[in-house]
C-alpha cells in the first residue's frame, strides 16, 4: 500500500482503456487485496519470491522500473532507495515520485522520470509516451549511466584511501587496530 500499488493500478487501466501494450513484472507474495487486483490485471506477469540474484536479473527484462514511496510517510521522503541503486547499476530506467527528496541527484541529470505520487493519469500518460517514443528511454539510461556508478566497496575504499592519506583513520579503525587505549 506505501509503494504506490494504487497509482499503478489506476494508471494500468488507463492504458488498457487506451489499448497500449504494457506488460509488467512483479516479484513477491501478493499481501493484499490491491496485490491481488494488480495480478488479475491480465497483463502483469507474478515471478513470485525470489533471491537477491533473480530479483537483480529481472531488470535486464524491464525496460522502465517503478519505484514509488508514499510520501505522507516522512521515512519516505528522505529514503535513499536501494532499487534506485539496482537500476544505476544495471542500466534501467525508472519512475520514481518526485515528492522523495533523495531522488533530485537522478531528476537533476534527466536521468530517471518523475511524477507525484497519486498521480495516475500521469503516469498512463509517461508510459504511453515512452512506447511512444523509447529514445526517451535510452536518453535516462545513457544519463544514468554517465552518472559514474560506484558499487559501495569500491566507494568505501575511495573513503578509506582518503582517510589514510590525511593522517587520520576512523575511531572503529583505531580501536580494531589495537592503537587506541
Amino acid at each position: 500500500a506505501t509503494r504506490g500499488i494504487r497509482t499503478l493500478i489506476g494508471a494500468l487501466k488507463l492504458l488498457k482503456a487506451r489499448q497500449l501494450p504494457v506488460k509488467v513484472l512483479v516479484a513477491g507474495r501478493p499481501a493484499s487485496t490491491d496485490a491481488e487486483e494488480l495480478l488479475a490485471l491480465g497483463n502483469v506477469e507474478n515471478l513470485g519470491m525470489l533471491s537477491n540474484a533473480e530479483a537483480l536479473a529481472t531488470y535486464f527484462r524491464t525496460s522502465v522500473a517503478f519505484i514509488y514511496y508514499d510520501p505522507a510517510l516522512e521515512i519516505n521522503r528522505l529514503a535513499e532507495s536501494q532499487k534506485w541503486t539496482d537500476c544505476w547499476a544495471t542500466g534501467t530506467a525508472f519512475i520514481s515520485n518526485s515528492e522523495v527528496e533523495t531522488l533530485r541527484r537522478f531528476t537533476e541529470v534527466d536521468a530517471c522520470f518523475s511524477l507525484p505520487y497519486h498521480e495516475e493519469e500521469g503516469l498512463a500518460n509517461l508510459v504511453g509516451e515512452l512506447i511512444a517514443d523509447p529514445g526517451r528511454i535510452r536518453a535516462s539510461q545513457e544519463n544514468l549511466a554517465r552518472m559514474n556508478f560506484r558499487y559501495w566497496d569500491e566507494h568505501m575504499r575511495l573513503v578509506l584511501a582518503r582517510w589514510f592519506a590525511h593522517g587520520s583513520m576512523p575511531v572503529g579503525a583505531r580501536l580494531m587496530s589495537g592503537s587506541a587505549k
